[in-house]
């Protein structure tokens, strides 16, 4: 069951390192349990920009996906949104016309793991846009396990699409077990932080950010942050949230940069939890005795859980009172996605916390701001 969707679609296609082209290729059909989504916007990573400048790592272009099957060029974008104008067989009409965000990965529905609502634990994990094709493209097909109804929180494609990392960072928030009027310390205010931010202040918590950039401070400022505190070249952030004065009950450490997290582990307050969001790909050497003495946690966090984490994130976007066009101000053209979006990311020189494209736009337009009619830009 589908819509009058056209035949072909522009997409981005990552043939290997920094090379990614836009072209013109047949649009997908939904299989079964998959709905096909006409993409709105979506939105790239840290995750992505390490593909593209370094990988393929995990997209499966010289060997075959073991869950997916794909083996090949890939359109990479596990972040967005968009609607819903084609089901596949035996999938809920229902779904047909319906706003949604995409959490980006699923598991296997079966396992121990899937079972007990943690499906970002299942061996058969897989994602869209990493593993399969995703949605830096006109159309997508995606599991329905992927997907998460957006209609009820009446929020625009801009908003929606940043419903996956918003999701990443109401994960950590439960990992991190954060209690009203608890004191929690946010290391880096990226493409995470700048949702968790915000999600610990309306869980009541006490917020102290650090980070190296006085614009994103500023915009943790207008996020509800309660403390802004300027990492230096030289600083230990260990000694820096020491120096807090308030003991903080739990730590983010959101960087993935290995140094980092060594310092807030060698300075750790008895009975901190520790929370690791950030990926970091390097060993560290860890003093187990301290951490059992003085009854610390660590805690690693993975991904999302889509049925739990995406709605809150979502209910949270909706918020009017939250400075989401200064996370992301400006939404780009799918021509403009290698120039402005990935090299920038990817050599660290990215302006903005998080960049948008809108696959259909052939211009970038503000966020938030009316995007030009499917028809029109086709």
């Amino acid at each position: 069951m589908a819509e009058n969707a056209s035949a072909t679609m522009r997409a981005a296609i990552y043939h290997g390192p920094r090379d990614i082209r836009i072209e013109d290729v047949p649009a997908p059909s939904p299989g079964s349990g998959e709905l096909l989504v006409e993409v709105g916007v979506a939105g790239i990573c840290g995750t992505d920009a390490h593909e593209y400048a370094a990988g393929p790592v995990m997209f499966p272009i010289d060997r075959e996906h073991p869950v997916t099957g794909h083996r090949g060029p890939l359109i990479p974008g596990h972040e967005f949104a968009g609607r819903v104008v084609g089901v596949g067989d035996g999938g809920d009409p229902a779904w047909m016309g319906c706003d949604v965000a995409v959490g980006g990965g699923y598991g296997c529905e079966a396992c121990r793991y899937c079972r007990e609502r943690r499906p970002n634990l299942c061996a058969d994990y897989a994602a869209v846009g990493l593993h399969r094709h995703g949605g830096l493209a006109q159309y997508a097909a995606v599991p329905g396990i992927a997907c998460e109804d957006a209609s009820t929180f009446d929020l625009p494609a801009d908003f929606a699409a940043l419903g996956q990392p918003a999701a990443i960072a109401m994960h950590a928030l439960r990992r991190g077990r954060v209690d009203p009027g608890e004191h929690v310390a946010v290391v880096g205010v990226g493409g995470i932080g700048a949702f968790l931010v915000p999600a610990l202040v309306r869980a009541g918590a006490r917020v102290s950010v650090f980070d190296r950039d006085r614009e994103r401070l500023a915009i943790a400022d207008e996020l509800g942050a309660h403390e802004l505190l300027e990492v230096r070249a030289n600083d230990d952030i260990g000694e820096r949230i020491r120096e807090l004065p308030a003991t903080p009950d739990a730590v983010f450490e959101i960087t993935g940069v290995g140094p980092v997290l060594d310092a807030i582990l060698r300075a750790a307050v008895p009975g901190v939890r520790i929370v690791v969001v950030g990926l970091h790909d390097g060993q560290a050497a860890v003093a187990f005795r301290p951490i059992s003495l003085r009854e610390q946690e660590l805690l690693g966090t993975n991904a999302l859980v889509r049925e739990v984490d995406l709605p809150a994130a979502l209910d949270l976007l909706a918020q009017p009172d939250l400075a989401w066009d200064r996370v992301a101000p400006v939404v780009l053209g799918l021509d403009e996605l290698v120039e402005d979006g990935l090299e920038p990311l990817a050599s660290g020189r990215a302006q903005r916390i998080k960049t948008l494209i809108d696959p259909w736009a052939r211009e970038r337009r503000a966020f938030g701001a009316t995007p030009t009619t499917r028809k029109a830009a086709a």
